[in-house]
């Protein structure tokens, strides 16, 4: 059969007709991109808030919890991983799904994420538990002889931040869980009124807890936000989702593994990210202090809280590609790719423009120190240069894990991320804190021309998650048209 081509309303056409439930024109894409870069950066706000609030204590205390946040960023990250990994193979597996109009398989997709969310965050909350201690001295290089009051304070301060971070980890979960399955959905409004509830709480019990309570109010204001926006979209997945009508004959532990099979080498990238980023700070920043360790984590949040116009149009992308490849429409996934690239590029320009001309004015925002000050503003106007590298790098390769092709990009993002350790720590050793930012400035070219390689291989085209749900004999979806998988091979 020849390949399905675009019709002039933006719909993929087969010699079998239109696919009236599939849209991937640039209206589309900008329509699911913007509601969903508004979401994360509300979920980015989280940081922005800790930072900001604990960076209103008085005198030093401000640079310590500043600085005890950054490095919690990284363990929470480490944890983020299992979230996002678990997240991003229920939207492909769903996507899917709905994609093939079939949404009581992708309610039991959700349902089988769900009861993995669960045991993933008993073990984080266990293990987070009975060795917060150890990690924390292990973070910031504390052993039983340093007797630094400064070291000490800044773990107490990182301890009593993470701690109810790991301990009511399930709340952290649910929110990408639930967000990924409204996503899957073609709905990026209800994640978007979700995140501003939880902003909101999280805003006014981060004013009122942390001249209390420091470090542990931020943690605590965190969790208990998520407890409100994850259980209302706990009840509007259920309400939303309809039950199984028990045609999809596969068990649990089958489902599973379709999630697995993308999502655990997203938990390998991610998770040996943030990895990466501890060794970093292990080896390269000890001779920066505390203010090394501040201007690290500010600028980290700062990129992120700008960049998430361009993550927006990286997950709309993901989702109208997994939504174009559940039927088979390879042509349409790869039309998907080159639009959200370009508009990806088109945000990163005035992105690039903002940190190189305006890094003092953003430096300002969330620190009151001016070693920490210049050191952000130094930060930004260098990773200004790879803003680019990092929009193409995600648009192809939420495709490739969303075709459930995710071995040798995670194997890509493994080997850049394990190059940034020794590079940071040569370049830190001749340029001071500058030859660390250019050391993740090099890492990221590497990445971006690794991922256009392996998309432009092609070989993602022939791995398909939804192989067995052909071979189960669903080939007819509930409007009645013949779904063929043989597109997605030619």
């Amino acid at each position: 059969m020849r390949e399905p081509c675009p019709g002039a309303d933006g719909r993929f056409v087969t010699e079998r007709g239109a696919s009236p439930a599939l849209r991937t024109d640039l209206a589309a894409l900008i329509a699911l991109a913007l509601p969903s870069a508004v979401t994360l950066l509300l979920n980015n706000a989280y940081r922005f808030n800790d930072l900001y609030f604990v960076g209103l204590l008085p005198g030093q205390a401000a640079v310590t919890a500043q600085a005890a946040v950054a490095v919690a960023g990284l363990v929470t990250i480490l944890c983020y991983a299992f979230y996002e990994g678990l997240a991003t193979g229920v939207m492909a597996a769903s996507a899917r799904a709905h994609g093939a109009a079939d949404p009581q398989r992708a309610r039991r997709i959700f349902e089988v994420g769900l009861v993995s969310a669960i045991c993933i965050c008993a073990t984080i909350a266990v293990v987070g538990t009975v060795f917060l201690d150890p990690l924390c001295a292990l973070l910031l290089g504390v052993d039983g002889a340093d007797t630094s009051s400064a070291k000490r304070d800044e773990m107490r301060e990182l301890a009593a931040y993470l701690g109810p971070c790991l301990q009511a980890s399930i709340f952290l979960c649910l929110a990408p869980l639930t967000g990924h399955a409204f996503l899957a959905m073609r709905d990026s409004r209800t994640p978007l009124l979700l995140e501003i509830l939880a902003v909101a709480v999280n805003t006014a019990l981060n004013a009122v807890l942390v001249p209390t309570y420091g470090c542990a109010g931020a943690g605590w204001a965190t969790v208990l936000s998520r407890v409100v926006s994850s259980s209302i979209g706990l009840l509007l997945l259920h309400r939303r989702l309809p039950r199984s009508d028990g045609s999809d004959r596969r068990s649990a532990a089958r489902i599973g593994l379709d999630i697995a099979r993308v999502g655990l080498p997203a938990v390998v990238a991610i998770g040996f990210y943030s990895i990466a980023y501890q060794a970093v700070l292990a080896t390269s920043f000890p001779p920066f202090g505390a203010v090394g360790r501040a201007a690290f984590g500010i600028g980290f949040t700062i990129e992120g809280l700008a960049f998430c116009f361009v993550w927006g149009v990286v997950n709309a992308g993901g989702s109208l590609a997994a939504n174009a490849l559940g039927p088979g429409l390879v042509a349409e996934a790869k039309a998907v790719v080159r639009r959200a690239i370009g508009v990806g590029l088109l945000f990163v320009v005035p992105q690039t423009l903002l940190f190189m001309l305006g890094a003092d004015a953003l430096a300002a925002l969330l620190s009151t120190d001016g070693a920490t000050r210049c050191e952000v503003a130094r930060y930004l106007r260098i990773i200004a240069w790879s803003q680019w590298a990092v929009a193409v790098q995600g648009i192809q390769e939420v495709v490739l894990y969303a075709t459930g092709y995710a071995t040798a990009p995670c194997l890509s993002t493994l080997f850049w991320n394990a190059s940034r350790i020794p590079l940071c720590y040569v370049l830190a050793a001749q340029h001071g804190l500058a030859g660390i930012w250019w050391a993740i400035n090099l890492t990221s070219y590497g990445k971006a021309l690794t991922a256009t390689w392996l998309f432009r291989r092609g070989t993602w085209q022939r791995t398909g998650l939804d192989a067995q749900y052909t071979a189960a004999g669903r080939s007819t979806n509930a409007a009645g048209r013949t779904d063929t998988g043989s597109e997605s091979r030619t």
